[in-house]
């Protein structure tokens, strides 16, 4: 049974832009979670496609809301949704991935375990068109420098997040802004883990 909390403590923010098509699924996948204390703030992205808008016209699910932005960029939208959620910890979750049922429960305990974490990653299964295993080690320097090893949906601390000031909508960065985050959170003294 899913409980409403007015402060949840995760918040889990979807941008989307035109990828109405699988977003109920990535929805669904979150509301199916063993950990069941948490938000969903979709942003839409100024999507222009029929079956986006016409889905997100009358979108309604359990703690979820919809929020509608002029398109700025996956980046912005991550940024608007951070701004609105309530959170102690935020996952950015793309509309097109899915997570697996215990996801939060798992990540969100490695970080109430150990306080000086700033965020939980994991492993991943990719499903679709390709599908392959990605088992990063590491989320440390010099690791992290070389390849991107940290999942955009990872939960991330609320107060690391606002002291790094979120995501750099720098149109340089456009499909890196989650490693440019992970670099930085990095560099600037928070660790993560690799859950």
């Amino acid at each position: 049974m899913l409980r409403a909390n007015p402060q949840p403590e995760v918040s889990v923010v979807i941008p989307c832009f035109n990828l109405g098509a699988y977003l109920d699924e990535a929805v669904r996948s979150v509301l199916d979670q063993s950990y069941d204390d948490f938000e969903i703030l979709i942003v839409d992205d100024g999507s222009d496609d029929e079956v986006t808008r016409l889905m997100l016209a009358t979108y309604e699910r359990p703690r979820t809301s919809v929020i509608r932005i002029e398109n700025s960029g996956v980046a912005n939208a991550r940024n608007v949704g951070f701004e609105a959620s309530r959170g102690r910890y935020v996952s950015f979750l793309d509309p097109d991935d899915l997570l697996e049922p215990r996801f939060l429960e798992r990540t969100i305990g490695a970080l109430e375990k150990d306080r000086s974490l700033a965020f939980a990653s994991c492993w991943l299964t990719a499903f679709g068109n390709r599908q392959f295993e990605w088992r990063p080690e590491s989320c440390e320097f010099p690791a992290l420098l070389a390849e991107d090893t940290v999942c955009t949906a990872a939960p991330v601390r609320r107060e690391v997040l606002d002291a790094i000031g979120g995501f750099d909508s720098a149109p340089a960065l456009d499909g890196y802004e989650d490693w440019d985050l992970a670099v930085t959170i990095v560099g600037a003294g928070h660790p993560g883990v690799i859950v």
